[in-house]
């Protein structure tokens, strides 16, 4: 079974964005609501309450403190109090930072709607209570619908359906050939792959960071709440939301092309948290979207019949000459090229980590990577550079 979310953008009308917006605070007062609970349950010693009991403790009182609950979907409720449930449960197993009130203020804004509570016919998205809504595109992915997310970014609002996908249905990057490739990231050169193919990431925050900070700068002199400082807020969050759209758009471009000329693809696994430790270079990892590119790789692949293939944080790719595998120690992250000293073969950072990478899966996995013509031909561009080499000291 496959469950796949595509993401479209609605455009309401007057009325409807009204009704949006009480939907979006009757979720936002929901979780609050339930975290307040959690939090008057840890002061007094009692267990905090799950999702479940806080659905139960709201039920039972909605009708009388909170009537104007019901002019919403029963989801809207619902979905807010087992969020808030499952955010102190992931808190307790330290999977996540301890759960903060939702803010009004905010310009982003959510709530769900679950199975056989909507309906979506062409461009037509139907929501209890909420009427019609217009979709700017029909859905691309046939399957059984399960749920849509009704979300705001800015000034635009969106629906994101999931979809559980057919068995029939055929990804359009689907990989024909039998190819293998290593692939290594990092933040002078976004992604090198074992190839020699790099791709520079847009690093649109670097270049946006000017603007953003004169828009952030004109926002905090605002007398807050007023309208002047709600259009300055909108102004900030439009541009937040432009340059998550270049990067976001960068990133599918990428990953659709390589899952689809590659059945076998063999990434680093990155410690993206330690890394964003080292203040210098957290900027710049946010920016190029280490995490993102891998996860899309992860459902892409498995969509497009590729297999991804991780290979250990500790392995020593760089350092590795892939040629004749001596590791050098005493390189350094401002080293972008370096001499082997035990076969004088002269590497590329980033392609070197990348050819050491694929050597590294293709040996893990053996059994199921014919491999054997990319790692070849790694091994013969490393001959013929000793080759070359030999060359020219004859020449001379």
């Amino acid at each position: 079974m496959t469950i796949i979310a595509q993401k479209i953008r609605i455009y309401p009308n007057n009325k409807q964005k009204t009704a949006l917006e009480g939907a979006f605070g009757t979720s936002r007062f929901a979780y609050n609501w339930a975290i307040q609970q959690c939090l008057d349950s840890k002061k007094t010693g009692e267990r905090c309450p799950t999702g479940y009991d806080l659905s139960k403790q709201f039920n039972a009182i909605k009708k009388e403190k909170y009537p104007w609950v019901y002019l919403h979907s029963k989801w809207v409720v619902q979905k807010a109090l087992y969020n808030a449930g499952d955010a102190f449960k992931r808190f307790f197993k330290k999977q996540s930072r301890f759960p903060r009130f939702k803010s009004k203020k905010s310009c982003r804004a959510s709530f769900y709607v679950g199975l056989n509570h909507f309906r979506i016919q062409g461009k037509d998205l139907s929501i209890p209570k909420l009427g019609i809504l217009r979709l700017s595109q029909e859905l691309r992915f046939p399957g059984k619908l399960l749920s849509v997310t009704v979300s705001r970014v800015a000034d635009k609002y969106f629906a994101s359906v999931q979809i559980e996908l057919d068995e029939t249905y055929i990804y359009p990057y689907s990989c024909e050939n039998q190819a293998a490739v290593g692939i290594d990231v990092g933040i002078h050169n976004f992604v090198v792959l074992s190839n020699g193919e790099v791709f520079q990431a847009p690093r649109v925050l670097r270049i946006s960071l000017r603007k953003l900070k004169a828009l952030q700068r004109k926002l905090s002199k605002k007398k807050k709440l007023s309208k002047n400082w709600k259009k300055a807020k909108l102004a900030v969050a439009k541009l937040h939301y432009r340059i998550s759209c270049i990067r976001k758009d960068f990133i599918h471009k990428l990953t659709a092309y390589i899952v689809s000329f590659f059945r076998y693809i063999g990434i680093e696994d990155l410690n993206i948290r330690g890394m964003m430790k080292n203040h210098k270079l957290a900027q710049s990892i946010l920016d190029v979207s280490f995490y993102e590119f891998k996860r899309q790789l992860m459902y892409k692949a498995k969509l497009s019949g590729s297999e991804l293939m991780e290979v250990d944080r500790f392995f020593p790719s760089t350092k590795l000459c892939s040629c004749c595998g001596f590791k050098n120690d005493y390189l350094t992250l401002k080293d972008r090229s370096w001499t082997c000293p035990s076969c004088g073969i002269l590497h590329d950072r980033d392609l070197n980590a990348a050819t050491n990478i694929l050597k590294e899966v293709a040996a893990r996995h053996a059994e199921t990577i014919n491999a054997c013509g990319e790692t070849v031909r790694h091994m013969n561009h490393c001959d013929s550079m000793q080759d070359s080499e030999k060359q020219e000291g004859s020449c001379c």
